[in-house]
């Protein structure tokens, strides 16, 4: 797989990667590091690090799923040379976070946090020896700040929508569906957020969108369309769709599977749950965002599984007919490439950032239209050949999205940021 060309002198870019936590499993410094681009990743607990080992008598401090999480953070294919860990700053950051607990403090904690993490970025001798920063929406400012003085380029994974068009959104289903969630975040909670986000944009020399509804949004916001490119990422490699052999059909279940919360249109499969009451099984996994009222509602019509482990959820998607993320606001929903690439039907909303076609591996449906949620799920339930042509599609499409596509644009789209004059 080709990965770009060099730069004009026919070097490749060192490009340092400053990210807190292990976003999508560590894909962008995984993929740079696979394109020889890499040349450090800086970021706060990783497996292996001294506060990693803390972590493990620390049981009574952070949760015990937590912890878990803490302890595999592992980039396992980049050298230990090229990882800088924060770790004092992310031990610092676990302990407080516990004490978070309302949408509108968390948002203010994560400002707070992420320039935090920024001017510890800004300190560190490698940032002076790169040729780009790659950073991330909300917790890139200071060290893209640094990286313009000193003649680097700025390239800026916006990772979501805006979080002011998130927030809106939010705000208009919450008036929907009151009691649902817990109390309202604040215009005055995300406003650093998103002024954060901005002043990103402005200093970047490129932006990264993993779907063309992050693009349309930025520029909706302001962001100059010019800087902005479009790199879907990739569906896991681990999935795969089941033999037709071995699946048991007994009616249609059709699955959501993500946090079960507004933002993700949960409300939107529990009345279509509520419509197909008898006909189709309606089958949600996640962690749940939910108030006990919220849950409740749910749960009257739908089968939820509480939480499911990532390696578990092959199976999760095996037992399913068809996918239904009815999404508000997503950044490119790593469950619908997952759902693609384990031969599922996706029923989703143009919001949702896959890159399913209409007609094709699915449907897109309009945003909080529950009949025509209904109607496709219905129309997937009554004809076997759909759902088979569908199959067949979903797992062909999900062959164009692999981790090998995904380094190869990416790369690309970097190298279109070292091309310019």
């Amino acid at each position: 797989m080709n990965d770009g060309t060099a730069m004009r002198d026919g070097s490749k870019p060192r490009i340092l990667v400053a990210q807190i936590g292990a976003r999508r499993n560590y894909a962008v410094p995984i993929v740079l590091h696979r394109g020889g681009l890499l040349h450090a990743l800086v970021t706060d607990i990783t497996a292996g690090d001294f506060v990693s080992r803390v972590l493990r008598w620390m049981g009574g401090i952070v949760p015990s799923k937590k912890l878990k999480q803490l302890q595999d953070r592992r980039p396992r294919e980049i050298p230990l040379e090229r990882i800088v860990s924060l770790a004092y700053f992310g031990l610092w950051r676990a302990i407080r976070g516990r004490c978070v607990s309302s949408p509108g403090a968390r948002r203010r904690f994560y400002a707070l946090q992420n320039k935090r993490f920024c001017e510890a970025v800004h300190k560190l001798k490698v940032l002076k020896d790169c040729d780009a920063v790659y950073v991330f929406n909300g917790a890139g400012v200071e060290i893209a700040r640094t990286a313009k003085e000193l003649g680097i380029r700025v390239i800026l994974d916006q990772t979501a929508a805006p979080i002011s068009v998130e927030e809106e959104l939010l705000a208009e289903e919450r008036s929907r569906w009151p009691g649902w969630e817990p109390d309202a975040c604040q215009p005055e909670d995300w406003a650093q957020l998103a002024r954060r986000e901005e002043e990103e944009w402005q200093l970047a020399d490129l932006i990264i969108c993993g779907s063309e509804y992050v693009h349309r949004c930025l520029v909706e916001r302001g962001a100059k369309t010019q800087k902005c490119l479009v790199v879907p990422t990739a569906a896991a490699e681990h999935f795969s769709p089941l033999a037709e052999a071995s699946r048991q059909n007994k009616g249609l279940t059709a699955l959501f599977a993500g946090t079960l919360c507004l933002r993700k249109g949960i409300p939107y499969f529990v009345q279509a749950a509520k419509a197909l009451h008898g006909m189709v099984r309606f089958v949600a996994v996640g962690g749940n965002g939910l108030t006990r009222y919220g849950l409740n509602e749910a749960q009257r019509w739908v089968e939820y599984q509480g939480f499911v482990p990532r390696s578990q959820m092959p199976r999760i998607y095996a037992a399913a007919d068809v996918f239904v993320l009815p999404s508000i606001s997503e950044g490119s929903a790593a469950v619908c490439y997952e759902a693609l690439a384990s031969g599922l039907p996706v029923i989703t909303t143009p919001n949702a950032g896959s890159v399913v076609r209409d007609g094709e591996e699915g449907f897109i449906v309009p945003l909080r239209d529950v009949d025509q949620l209904v109607a496709r799920i219905c129309s997937l339930s009554n004809s076997p050949y759909d759902r088979d042509r569908f199959r067949a599609s979903a797992v062909a499409r999900a062959q164009e999205f692999t981790w090998d596509f995904y380094q190869a644009r990416l790369c690309r789209a970097i190298y279109t940021c070292f091309d310019r004059s």
